[in-house]
């Protein structure tokens, strides 16, 4: 049983072929099709994420060092500075953006006040380590060194996430953290957050890219300009980030004109 229209000749060792809508649909809807065929109703579910309480203490053992040192001062009291949870690395070489991006995205957050947190597995850290040495301030590298499940709480913990397309996307998609998502090689409709239609807690989330390219949504795994990643600046992403944060924690002030301007020219869009 599989999809009519799988490719790699798959459907040559199907019996049951189901068709889907021509129109672009989620994986995560399309995949409950096969639902639908077997005459099972689908009911709209209230998807979320669910970390347990040994996760979150060691999440916050790793963080409390790091907590202490980067505060936030208001009129009444201290507060740990709001976390960004960043995440650089992905399967597909078409999908990673430049290190140096990276590393003026990260700087420029920090010096908001906000804590960036690199987040990804052991075989990513040195990946990290690269992005952390052009950086001019100090961020937290959790690559490598929390569980998968202790990572999840730490997504679910953040107040923004940043990434690539990738499954920890998806977990924090799924923990109701906003995401600004860095796409181009593959398709933000079909792969990008999810956010069921029938969930009491939409979450806005927010997709960059450069849309005026001819070669957008190629799905090549491997290309020899990269052009769709590369001309997402910093700057587009910074953006996105503070427009997102505002909404969540209200950090306050109003854009600049100049932002304003910067943000009509990001060809990013919400979804939710």
């Amino acid at each position: 049983m599989g999809f009519s229209q799988a490719k790699e000749l798959n459907t040559f060792f199907q019996e049951h072929l189901i068709d889907i809508p021509k129109t672009t649909v989620h994986a995560q809807d399309k995949n409950l099709f096969f639902c639908t065929y077997l005459g099972i109703k689908v009911a709209d579910e209230d998807f979320h994420l669910c970390t347990g309480e040994e996760e979150r203490q060691a999440l916050q053992q790793f963080l409390h060092p790091h907590l202490l040192s980067h505060t936030v001062e208001t009129a009444e009291t201290t507060e740990p500075s709001p976390l960004i949870y960043a995440n650089p690395a992905a399967r597909w070489q078409t999908k990673f953006w430049p290190i140096e991006y990276w590393a003026t995205l990260a700087d420029k957050l920090q010096k908001q006040g906000l804590l960036v947190v690199f987040g990804g597995s052991p075989q990513d850290t040195e990946y990290i380590t690269s992005i952390a040495r052009l950086m001019k301030t100090d961020p937290i590298i959790a690559a490598g060194r929390l569980t998968l499940p202790q990572s999840a709480a730490l997504i679910q913990h953040a107040s923004l996430y940043i990434g690539l397309d990738s499954g920890p996307m998806h977990i924090a998609a799924l923990a109701r953290t906003p995401v600004v998502a860095l796409f181009g090689p593959t398709h933000p409709s079909r792969v990008g957050p999810y956010n069921p239609g029938g969930s009491k807690h939409q979450i806005k989330h927010r997709i960059i890219r450069t849309e005026e390219l001819d070669c957008l949504e190629c799905r090549k795994r491997s290309c020899s300009h990269c052009s769709c990643m590369r001309k997402i600046s910093p700057e587009m992403v910074y953006e996105a980030a503070l427009s997102l944060l505002r909404q969540r924690l209200t950090l306050g002030g109003e854009l600049s004109e100049e932002q304003q301007k910067q943000n009509r020219k990001t060809n990013s869009h919400d979804i939710s």
